[in-house]
């Protein structure tokens, strides 16, 4: 789960470097800029000069490659996790995916070390601190104490249902963002998603406010695209490259060329 969130790190870095290239040169950058092959040929038909067309070509081979690998990777999740019970009961929840499901039961591990629902969303660091002293009583913001991956997997589900998900979940998105805005309603969100996934964990029940062709499409999705990383493929490609590179290098032409001259003399 960490090398998935370094690899959407690093994709959001390299989108955000073609980005500022592209703005830098009065052009805007097309709408799902992920989708690298798809939108090359008009970005190589830019305007630029020679050396942002350079720096362009290697970010867009460095966002490909990237997506590329965390593609495969979300695959191979899946691939670990398509025969687990709780992952398949907690795909039902709003909001949650295959990767977020996954997250949850990596880290939660055994719902019935967690007491109450307070606890599971304590461990997630997703509860507000509170200052007590005398009759005051101040909350602040979130502990952050529990693992980052799992409050950035949560998160990323609340902002999923805030925008389509249950309408039950999405109404108490909007209570709060009348409130508050709408950064604190989302965690407040996945704070909520935390707890409830952890009471279908413990009483084995489905989400009941998920569609049933919704929660069929997201098991047909897991079944489907599940897949072991294909570690040899890479190794044997990394060799290809190694010896492409070997063989091009300035020492490995001269040493040719002197064995060409040896066995021409000879």
């Amino acid at each position: 789960m960490n090398l998935r969130r370094r690899l959407v790190e690093q994709r959001a870095r390299w989108k955000n470097q073609i980005r500022s290239l592209l703005q830098r040169s009065g052009y805007r950058a097309p709408h799902n800029l992920w989708q690298a092959r798809r939108h090359l040929k008009a970005l190589w038909e830019l305007d630029l000069c020679s050396a942002d067309r350079v720096a362009l070509a290697v970010a867009l081979e460095q966002l490909r490659s990237t997506n590329t690998h965390l593609r495969a990777l979300e695959r191979e999740i899946g691939h670990r996790v398509k025969d687990c019970p709780p992952v398949r009961l907690l795909l039902s929840l709003g909001g949650f995916n295959v990767i977020a499901a996954a997250t949850y039961y990596a880290y939660i591990g055994d719902p019935f070390r967690f007491s109450t629902d307070k606890h599971v969303a304590s461990y997630t660091g997703l509860v507000p601190r509170v200052y007590q002293s005398g009759t005051t009583d101040r909350r602040r913001s979130i502990t952050k104490e529990g693992p980052a991956v799992l409050r950035w997997a949560l998160v990323e589900a609340a902002s999923s249902v805030a925008r389509h998900g249950p309408p039950a979940l999405r109404a108490f998105h909007e209570r709060l963002r009348a409130k508050k805005d709408h950064q604190v309603a989302v965690v407040a969100l996945a704070a909520k998603l935390a707890r409830i996934a952890w009471a279908m964990w413990r009483t084995g029940r489905l989400f009941t406010g998920i569609r049933a062709e919704l929660y069929t499409a997201k098991l047909s999705l897991l079944d489907g695209h599940a897949a072991p990383y294909p570690t040899a493929y890479v190794l044997r490609w990394l060799g290809e490259r190694v010896d492409q590179i070997v063989d091009r290098s300035p020492y490995a032409i001269k040493q040719t060329r002197k064995g060409a001259q040896l066995k021409a003399a000879a």
